[in-house]
């Protein structure tokens, strides 16, 4: 047992021998228990990191989901298993709730069939209705789905679905148990990164609480106990308090006929003469150590404590009736105010403690010099009835212990306006509790639920208290009690409340518009680290670009990003910035990174409210484009990154027309796979590992498996319609592929949905023979499992993995070790892909070259493509070059730029002449591409001679002047260029005169060289 004590200011005992017994007690109303046991069932506290639940919100279920549905959603993910925890809803008729709930089951990757209404509460406009879970005819124990609807809306919908193995069939009486990845003995381990449900049987023994595997292996122990005119007098508030006289309501009184009567609520009855008042009414029973309470008198009998009864049960009389009261006035639909309670008080079981089960209260007895009479402390009371009023409210959700420790305390808090609980609970006056010192998730966590409970009462108290500046006092007090009540009986874990508070407070159906205090909320939220952050409740959407085209100009980049909260000073839009990069810089963020280095901002335009477009500029065939986005919170205290930190998280594409090489389907038998146990290196011959991979249609089954093929019908999976085995290991092999001859980008190009654990515990590898291609990542946490939850394109590049012949095969292998599983590989249309059609992208595609007599202007852009090694700008006279060295060199570039603008010049050319004008473009070996295509690479400058318009020459125009000295016999031949009438018309030399005379100028014109020095060329 532990000797923790749950208490501040307690005093040490005069006497040191008084500690020996103390020693053997778990104080502060903690039950005295096994200390293995923990209090209350399973209730993690789950990751909400922005990062991941923004990547998981990327995800195509998600989306189909919101284009069915419509309008504003935005989900927090179980980031254990994907599947979602909390939908805000933007106001969905409820006349539509069972549609919507089976497409949130479907997106847990479980059946709607599943699922059947269990409960409704309606109080006023408010409606929360829960469905449960039923599978192969057991129950799954939490499984659930509650919607809260005001007004006919659905605002909020709360999800909890637990993965099931299919070949965990349950056997009649068993429950499908939820457990957390590791059973350890006895005791209860709380999940960190994943819980699935196995066969078992529920087992109570008292207030311990079993779940066993059909072995009879205890997999979660928990205890059920929560650490507690006739008139009365009473001690005010504690023990040696003021003595207070108050009527005693609704005690049974018994006259000497045996007739019967209950007080009222002044004390009032209806009988006389000598009477028995038993302390048992409707509401309430006090025992003593269980035993019934009488005192006997007259009929105004004063039950006088320490005399007619003990303080404790005095006490407890008088101090029920005052939280009731409470409790009715504030939630006069709660279900626990139709039943009698029982409160046992000065059992003699133990010392200095007090507990609440199942409707009942228990308080044990002071110890001398060390602890009071708790059962003689109101603060006790009210706690213990608090750890009630938490059970009875529940309308769904998870009944979680610190949770409860938080609610309880701030019952007691409230109900006497002080923050501090239970003082004079120990010798000396020392109090257990205080809610007025803030308490931060997940700083102040130990995984003792009174200690962690704090963090949830210090915030209750917190609202309280600027509720109370902020409307006056009683006022204030009444709707932050309501808030807290709203809150609780959704069933929130720690890590919910933010949540839940906020769909308390929403008075419309309708989260996607905020909500009335949002602001205010999320403020104390954060301070105590409940909140989402300064960054707010950011809805995150994106679909991830794929591979683009070799000539897409510009690469479109959309997603959505805004604050559901906004005006709470959360999102800074200014801050949102989209990153990429086309080299293997690593991102920001992540261990190694240069920060930003090799990494350009991409600008931003609002489409529309929180609908941004960026435009990635065009990258060059071969290239691998990685992006990612990031934004801060206004107060500039917190940034996201889309990557997590992680540089693999950056999503990624490549650029470039693929032709494909070789594919596989699984559409026939696959011809020239295996797959088996162990590795391919080492099959498994001894039956310590099974092979779970086979070809076959998904049909949805499991809750991690597609529903469909990518392409055809078929697939290769593991396991398909379920989760791999458990300590595991298999493998699935392609056969051996000859690529030699191989064009650039090489890839492995395939569609893959992958479900797996952390990489701490769980691997699935992809290998090209020896090497390892790809790797499911590990966290240190171990909660960062791969869950694709769809169709997703993977490609790798293997250039650089083929043997020395050009040949090479792939192996998926996956292993996994005792705990958590999901779905595993399922595996598509594998393919090897190359760059299409490579001589034309490394060819020039809008070579001009101008048409002048002079100077000759040759234009064009270097090739969308690398390597690129150097470009040769050619002419030739007669006809078209053939080869950088088939003709005169205009421009050599040796280190061309893709996409570059070029220009040359060409000097050298007479009227006349007509030149030829190619440019050859050489790739990362050095091998030039010869092709020549006209309007693309190659184009003709200069001016030939039947291209010269002679037809005003003769006139006062600048052309050569009229020969009036030419002799007749250069006039044209009869009857050639004569006009019409046979008349010669010899005023001047004929026009094919002039041009004889033209060529004989030209060819006595001496030709200009071309200068070795110059290149010609501008660029």
């Amino acid at each position: 047992p532990r000797t923790v004590l749950h208490r501040r200011d307690a005093r040490t005992p005069e006497d040191p021998l008084m500690l020996l017994p103390v020693v053997l007690l778990l104080l502060g109303m903690v039950p005295f228990q096994d200390t293995s046991l923990r209090s209350g069932p399973p209730a993690p506290h789950l990751d909400r990191r922005a990062p991941v639940q923004w990547n998981l919100s990327t995800r195509p279920a998600w989306h189909d989901f919101q284009d069915t549905w419509g309008g504003t959603w935005a989900a927090r993910w179980d980031e254990r298993n994907g599947t979602p925890r909390f939908l805000y809803a933007p106001g969905v008729p409820l006349g539509q709730a069972d549609a919507l709930v089976a497409d949130v089951v479907r997106l847990a990757g479980a059946d709607p069939d599943e699922f059947e209404v269990a409960s409704e509460v309606r109080r006023g406009q408010q409606v929360l209705r829960r469905w449960t879970r039923t599978w192969k005819g057991a129950e799954v124990v939490g499984d659930q789905v509650l919607l809260v609807a005001k007004g006919e809306r659905i605002g909020g919908v709360w999800v909890q679905v637990t993965p099931i193995a299919p070949g965990d069939l349950p056997r009649p009486g068993e429950a499908m148990l939820p457990v957390p990845r590791f059973p350890d003995g006895e005791a209860w381990i709380a999940p960190s990164n994943g819980v699935r449900a196995v066969p078992g049987r529920v087992e109570r023994r008292g207030t311990v609480v079993t779940w066993r595997d059909r072995e009879g292996r205890a997999l979660v122990r928990y205890d059920e106990r929560m650490s507690g005119t006739i008139t009365v007098t009473h001690e005010e508030r504690t023990q040696d308090g003021e003595i207070l006289e108050d009527p005693a309501r609704e005690v049974t009184v018994t006259d000497a006929s045996g007739s019967t009567d209950v007080t009222d609520d002044d004390g009032g009855h209806g009988l006389t003469g000598s009477v028995t008042v038993t302390l048992e009414g409707p509401s309430l029973v006090v025992l003593h150590d269980g035993s019934r309470v009488r005192a006997s008198g007259s009929a105004d009998l004063v039950l006088d404590a320490g005399t007619d009864l003990s303080y404790a049960a005095a006490d407890a009389l008088h101090n029920f009736r005052t939280v009731w009261d409470w409790l009715a006035d504030r939630w006069p639909t709660h279900r626990w105010l139709g039943d009698r309670v029982q409160a046992n008080v000065d059992v003699d079981h133990g010392y200095c403690n007090a507990w609440y089960t199942s409707g009942t209260l228990t308080f044990l007895l002071p110890y001398p010099y060390y602890c009071n009479d708790f059962g003689r402390i109101a603060d006790v009371l009210y706690h213990e009835v608090g750890h009630g009023i938490h059970e009875y409210i529940l309308a769904g959700g998870t009944w979680a212990a610190d949770i409860s420790e938080g609610a309880a305390d701030f019952v007691s808090c409230t109900i006497n306006d002080d923050p501090y609980l239970a003082p004079n609970a120990y010798y000396g006056g020392g109090y257990v509790r205080e809610l007025a010192t803030d308490r931060v998730y997940p700083d102040d966590v130990t995984g003792e639920s009174h200690n962690d409970g704090l963090i949830f009462g210090s915030f209750l108290w917190d609202l309280r208290e600027a509720w109370i500046d902020a409307h006056g006092e009683e006022l204030g007090v009444e709707r932050a009690d309501l808030l807290f009540l709203a809150t609780l009986e959704q069933g929130p874990t720690l890590t919910d409340v933010a949540d839940a508070v906020l769909l308390a407070d929403d008075d419309n159906g309708d989260l996607s518009d905020g909500t009335p205090h949002a602001c205010d909320l999320l403020d104390l939220l954060n301070l105590h680290g409940l909140g989402p952050g300064p960054i707010g409740v950011v809805v995150f959407d994106h679909e991830p670009l794929q591979d683009q085209s070799s000539a897409t100009p510009a690469y479109d980049v959309r997603f959505s990003l805004f604050d559901l909260t906004a005006g709470c000073g959360g999102l800074d839009p200014s801050s949102i910035r989209l990153w990429y990069t086309a080299s293997d810089a690593e991102a920001p963020g992540t261990v190694g990174s240069a920060g930003y280095d090799d990494w350009h901002e991409v600008p931003l335009s609002e489409e529309e409210e929180g609908a941004w477009l960026g435009a990635i500029p065009r990258q060059p065939a071969t290239t691998r484009v990685r992006y990612f986005m990031e934004a801060s919170s206004t107060d500039g205290s917190q940034t996201v990154y889309t990557h997590e930190g992680r540089d693999e998280g950056a999503w990624s594409f490549w650029v470039g027309d693929r032709e494909r090489i070789w594919c596989e389907g699984f559409e026939a038998d696959a011809p020239g796979w295996i797959h088996g146990a162990g590795t391919p290196e080492a099959p498994d011959t001894s039956g310590v590992y099974r092979d779970e991979w086979t070809y076959g249609t998904p049909t949805g089954a499991g809750q991690y498996d597609p529903d469909a093929a990518w392409e055809g019908v078929r697939v290769a999976a593991t396991a398909l319609g379920g989760t791999y085995r458990n300590d595991n290991l298999q493998y699935l092999k392609s056969p051996t592929l000859d690529l030699a001859g191989a064009g650039p980008m090489l890839l492995l190009s395939y569609r893959r949905w992958l479900t797996v654990e952390d990489g701490i515990y769980d691997h699935a590898r992809l290998w090209a023979d020896d090497t390892l291609l790809y790797e499911n990542p590990a966290s240190a946490g171990g909660t960062d499992h791969v869950l694709d939850m769809g169709w997703i394109l993977h490609d790798l590049p293997i250039e650089d993995v083929l043997d020395h012949e050009g040949r090479v095969s792939f192996a998926w292998t996956l292993s996994s070790d005792p705990g958590l599983e999901f779905g595993g590989w399922s595996v598509d249309d594998v393919c090897v892909v190359a760059l299409a059609d490579v001589p034309g992208h490394y060819r020039v595609r809008d070579l001009v070259a101008t048409d002048d007599a002079d100077v000759v202007s040759i234009t064009w852009t270097q090739p969308w493509m690398t390597p690129l090694e150097r470009t040769v700008l050619v002419r030739k006279l007669d006809g078209w070059p053939e080869s950088p060295e088939d003709g005169e060199v205009l421009d050599d570039d040796t280190a061309p730029v893709y996409g570059a603008p070029r220009e040359a010049l060409d000097p050298n050319v007479t009227l006349g002449e007509r030149w030829h004008y190619a440019v050859f473009v050489a790739d990362g070996t050095g091998t030039f591409h010869l092709d020549v295509v006209e309007g693309e690479n190659a184009d003709r400058g200069g001016r030939g001679m039947l291209e010269v318009d002679t037809s005003e020459w003769g006139q006062d125009t600048g052309s050569p002047p009229v020969d009036d000295t030419a002799s007749d016999d250069t006039a044209a031949p009869p009857g050639e260029d004569e006009p019409a009438g046979g008349c010669g018309c010899g005023t001047g030399p004929a026009r094919g005169g002039w041009v004889a005379v033209l060529i004989l100028a030209l060819l006595s014109r001496r030709r200009r060289m071309p200068d070795p020095t110059a290149t010609g060329r501008r660029a």
